[in-house]
């Protein structure tokens, strides 16, 4: 298992993480009901400004299992 900022490239393990939440999960995550990863959704969890906030994920080879 590997624990790093998250990255534009990791985009499509983001997505794929989200839609592998359960509809409990993601709201208790984002705070309102999340039915499908939009791409501002994508591009906010992504792309971080590193001098107002860090992503960091778990990975377990390429499939993201934690952020």
């Amino acid at each position: 298992m590997t624990i790093r900022p998250l990255r534009v490239q990791d985009a499509a393990a983001v997505r794929s993480f989200v839609e592998r939440l359960s509809p409990e999960s993601r709201y208790a995550r984002f705070q309102y009901v999340v039915k499908e990863v939009s791409p501002e959704l994508l591009r906010m969890l992504v792309v971080a400004d590193p001098r107002s906030h860090v992503a960091l994920a778990a990975f377990d080879g390429d499939e993201m299992v934690g952020e």
